[in-house]
């Protein structure tokens, strides 16, 4: 029987694609690609140089903000591919969840999925320009001060 390290690397590739997407849709550091990264020196340049496993991030409110502290290693290990961003729930650490906004914001041309839920608005900065060319999914459910305010447009 051949072992898994006699496996070239499209073929590795193809079983992480899966694996990840079985993992979806948490950032968690038990789960793929993090916990793929950690088992061999092969299999983190793999995927530390394959941006493709890094562009899905969702994030969702617990009792912990883990998934948040996330985001910004998914945004830089994505390089430059279009990503798909969804977070939802209110955030114990608004700062944080603030923090993620403006890099999420700061790669809005890379945005092909923007999903916010349960968002306060105050978490915001404001945005100068928006550069908006990859982006086919864009649904906001956004509250300020208990209100909510739901919306759901730009969806192609």
């Amino acid at each position: 029987m051949a072992s898994i390290s006699s496996l070239n690397n499209d073929v590795l590739l193809c079983i992480f694609d899966a694996a990840v997407k079985m993992s979806l849709p948490n950032p968690d550091p038990k789960s793929a690609p993090l916990n793929l990264s950690r088992t061999c020196r092969r299999w983190r340049e793999l995927l530390l140089t394959n941006a493709r496993l890094w562009v899905r991030l969702r994030c969702e409110s617990d009792e912990s903000d883990d998934e948040l502290m996330l985001a910004p290693l998914w945004l830089q290990r994505s390089h430059n591919a279009v990503i798909d961003v969804e977070i939802h729930g209110d955030f114990q650490n608004n700062a944080m969840l603030g923090t993620v906004l403006t890099k999420v914001l700061n790669n809005q041309s890379r945005l092909r999925k923007l999903v916010l839920s349960d968002i306060d608005l105050r978490s915001f900065q404001p945005v100068a320009a928006m550069d908006l060319a990859n982006l086919v999914d864009l649904r906001l459910g956004l509250f300020w001060e208990g209100s909510v305010l739901p919306f759901t447009f730009l969806q192609f």
